[in-house]
């Protein structure tokens, strides 16, 4: 009967996973004193900071345009590293928000994509963004997406970057509950042939 069932399900269109949590980080479990374990970073180190909904949140710095460019338009990020799977649609939901009189411009990150951590070089995907200088939290959330394949290099790792937007002087944006989780599209049946066909709705 178990064996009749399983394909009994993939017939009526159901997802065969649902939602599945890859990451959650509300970085509180080193109490403040370093990134939780998974996470690097490159260029400044990040800092602790009163989190959205109490305990400890992060920051990371924003790069000075007073110096040479960076290779890129935003500074280091933390990174953790993910599951990939082109087939997934991948979603993040987090707290972040920017702070710093300093900067001209900056914006705050949660990012899914690839990146070497040997070089420091990264390409990006998936995004959540805010550009808000004030010190408010905000809640945001991605669509479910898909994200492009690997063509950075044999080094690169997938997964999130939790960014700080390029700006002047000591800007921060500040990350805290930062969610990453991912669903399949639905799949369903053709009448007229028999035989499945994915679809682009996504189960929410």
């Amino acid at each position: 009967m178990r064996n009749l069932l399983a394909p009994l399900a993939w017939l009526i269109g159901f997802s065969a996973s649902g939602q599945n949590v890859l990451l959650n980080e509300n970085f509180e479990s080193t109490g403040g004193t370093a990134p939780p374990p998974g996470w690097s970073w490159t260029g400044s180190p990040p800092v602790y900071i009163a989190g959205a909904s109490g305990g400890f949140g992060i920051s990371k710095e924003s790069e000075d345009l007073s110096v040479p460019s960076p290779p890129t338009n935003y500074s280091g990020p933390l990174f953790h590293p993910l599951p990939y799977d082109p087939a997934w649609l991948y979603r993040i939901t987090g707290y972040m928000y920017v702070f710093g009189p300093g900067a001209a411009t900056a914006g705050a990150g949660a990012i899914l994509g690839w990146m070497d951590l040997t070089t420091g070089m990264y390409v990006t995907a998936n995004n959540i963004t805010s550009f808000s200088q004030f010190p408010n939290w905000e809640f945001k959330i991605s669509p479910y997406q898909t994200v492009p394949p690997n063509w950075l290099g044999p080094n690169a790792q997938f997964g999130i970057m939790l960014i700080c937007g390029v700006g002047t002087g000591n800007s921060y944006a500040a990350f805290d509950d930062i969610t990453v989780n991912y669903t399949l599209p639905w799949v369903g049946v053709n009448p007229g042939y028999g035989w499945m066909v994915p679809t682009n709705k996504v189960r929410t």
